[in-house]
């Protein structure tokens, strides 16, 4: 069965509760945080990154409360990282991210049940059991590794290379364990000598979107805008428990005045 991964805040719980259990009564798996965690917990983030990463796609829960909290938006961001789909049931009027420029979703409107049956068809189907993510977050190092190498399999036949080589990389800079981080680092070592055709903006790991004040869209590109050679104005914030860089970028539309100031992971860039 397909795991997903409910994004919400606690102001929206009932919400969650609800689409949770409609999403379990269609044959889905939601990923929950273990009962010996909570936001204290110092490996809090590491689970909810771990869930991320084992999961077909999320389910972003938005509204004016989902908007001011740092750990939504961190995990957002951290799944869009990952090139996982986002998947969005807006509760209010409250703007998307301006990064989710392609995500697809519903919106409430006072009825959430006809809310939640909209969205079904947008979500990856309940049967897809995606035994490579299974792998890859499995609570032991050898399954871990087992993953690796058929992550590195699949890569070389052209398959998925964009999502698993994103994964391939957080591995390699955050697993907890030392010899898993190794044995990532080394997978990306092994593939790094093959010529591969550019992916397009969207679907590369490289490349993130943000959308202007007047609706434009634009690429970017980290390995241009994350390094700090005097071109792109930044500073330093820490976002739940995460360092980041704020960017004020142009936006890339002829003509359009605009800048962008987005918060960007730029950790490997720059």
């Amino acid at each position: 069965m397909a795991q997903l991964f409910l994004t919400t805040t606690a102001t929206d719980a009932a919400c969650a509760d609800a689409v949770r259990d409609a999403l379990i009564n269609q044959g889905y798996v939601i990923w929950a945080l273990p009962a010996h965690l909570d936001a204290g917990s110092a490996s809090y983030p590491a689970a909810l990154e771990r869930g991320i990463r084992g999961s077909v796609a999320l389910v972003l829960i938005w509204s004016a409360a989902a908007a001011q909290d740092e750990w939504v938006e961190r995990m957002a961001r951290y799944g869009q990282q990952l090139q996982k789909p986002i998947i969005t049931l807006a509760r209010d009027a409250t703007p998307l991210p301006i990064t989710l420029v392609d995500a697809p979703g519903v919106r409430e409107n006072g009825d959430l049940a006809a809310a939640i049956q909209r969205l079904t068809p947008l979500l990856p189907p309940a049967a897809q059991d995606d035994l490579l993510l299974n792998l890859l977050t499995h609570e032991y190092i050898r399954e871990q590794k087992r993953g690796i190498a058929e992550a590195v399999a699949l890569i070389q036949r052209g398959e998925r290379r964009e999502e698993l080589l994103a994964t391939l990389e957080d591995m390699a800079r955050h697993s907890l364990y030392g010899t898993v981080a190794e044995a990532a680092q080394q997978a990306l070592d092994s593939l790094s000598g093959q010529v591969a055709q550019e992916a397009p903006p969207a679907e590369s790991r490289h490349t993130f979107g943000v959308r202007c004040p007047r609706g434009h869209v634009s690429w970017y590109d980290k390995r241009e805008v994350c390094p700090a050679d005097g071109r792109i104005a930044r500073s330093a914030v820490r976002k739940a428990e995460q360092d980041l860089t704020e960017l004020m970028l142009p936006c890339r539309t002829a003509g359009c005045p605009e800048t962008v100031v987005v918060q960007v992971d730029c950790e490997g860039y720059a």
